[in-house]
């Protein structure tokens, strides 16, 4: 009867021990999970132009478009991957919008950009550039960049180019 108590605590150990260690492993690997990187997609088209281009509407659209532009440009600059506890900022003001003839703009940003670390703070990644636009109803055209981080910058295709094919 000894024998058969001691066969059965034996094995009630052995059970739960194999599940505490099933149990950890499985805590373990959805935390290594959870750290992969995510893909990230660019956006490809530009913001929709303002049907009425005034002042307030080249600003605003000067903004949604360059946010669009350093969204791209920070990702891929990141090989389009992102950890879990990784945030793209962006973030643009108009310093100044002068009109510049009938229906055109220019428009000059102010913007922040870069890579929050939520879980480390101080591995984020943050800079400040000026940039400025020339927008009309057809076309949106940056004329001057400053002290911005990447050589390259994104290319958006417009609503139009987009149905036309090109």
């Amino acid at each position: 009867m000894r024998t058969t108590a001691v066969i059965v605590t034996v094995y009630v150990v052995a059970v739960v021990f194999v599940g505490l260690v099933l149990g950890a492993s499985m805590v373990l690997d959805s935390d290594a999970s959870a750290a992969d990187p995510v893909h990230v997609e660019r956006v490809p088209v530009a913001p929709e132009r303002p049907a009425d281009l005034n002042a307030t509407s080249a600003a605003d659209y000067g903004i949604e478009y360059e946010e669009t532009r350093l969204y791209n440009d920070v990702i891929a600059s990141h090989n389009h991957t992102l950890d879990v506890d990784e945030s793209v900022r962006t973030q643009c003001t108009a310093t100044s919008v002068a009109e510049t003839g009938a229906d055109r703009f220019s428009v000059r940003l102010e913007c922040r950009g870069g890579l929050e670390v939520t879980d480390a703070p101080a591995e984020s990644e943050a800079f400040m550039y000026p940039v400025t636009y020339r927008i009309t109803e057809t076309e949106t055209n940056q004329t001057g960049i400053r002290d911005y981080p990447f050589g390259e910058r994104d290319t958006l295709e417009t609503v139009r180019s987009r149905t036309l094919g090109h």
